[in-house]
């Protein structure tokens, strides 16, 4: 799939696309692409396999620290910026802090803006959303985009069930535990790495 053809998808780029597709009203579950004979293969930025996320009930205090990687403008790097701005996913949504988030998402991206203006509106309510960590196994890096100067990658996540409770503590909505793989653009710019989109894999 290349980078043009994932920005034009624009109604696959969903916040539902993760915690929230097994929500009431979600959207699809992803399912995992044909990658056979493109671009290259780049591991995790992870040391090892991480092992499957499970719901937490207290929000973290601190966003998951960036690995080295992400100081890179490789491919290399690439990977460990779509890992990264995955594993971001949770701890946005359940503190409502968007600052890391922002750090890295691009103006017009779509799913980066709707999980931004959610995790905003979960906190402002005084609402809580628990759960939905991702852990990213492997991603698949595409050659560079240049005329977007940009890189496609492929990341093989799994993610923990989630729950979304009103300020009362009553259940709004429920997420199953999810796999599978969403593909999320990046680009290099001068304070580091962006998102451009992040799209679910269903061809």
């Amino acid at each position: 799939m290349h980078l043009s053809r994932r920005i034009a998808a624009g109604a696959l780029v969903v916040v539902g696309a993760l915690a929230l597709a097994g929500c009431t009203g979600g959207e699809p579950d992803a399912q995992a692409p044909t990658t056979s004979g493109r671009g290259t293969v780049s591991p995790s930025p992870s040391a090892s396999p991480t092992p499957s996320p499970t719901a937490t009930a207290t929000p973290p205090a601190s966003p998951p620290p960036p690995p080295a990687d992400l100081a890179r403008t490789d491919e290399v790097g690439a990977a460990a910026a779509a890992t990264y701005f995955l594993t971001l996913y949770a701890y946005t949504m359940q503190t409502g802090d968007v600052s890391a988030w922002d750090a890295m998402s691009s103006p017009g991206c779509g799913f980066c803006s709707r999980t931004r203006d959610f995790a905003l509106g979960v906190s402002a309510a005084g609402e809580t959303f628990t759960g939905t960590d991702i852990s990213v196994s492997s991603t698949f890096v595409y050659p560079l985009d240049p005329l977007l100067e940009a890189y496609p990658v492929d990341a093989t996540f799994t993610q923990a069930a989630g729950e979304h409770r009103n300020a009362q503590g009553e259940l709004l909505s429920t997420s199953p535990p999810d796999s599978g793989t969403f593909g999320v653009d990046v680009t290099r710019v001068s304070g580091g790495w962006k998102v451009l989109a992040v799209t679910a894999q269903d061809d």
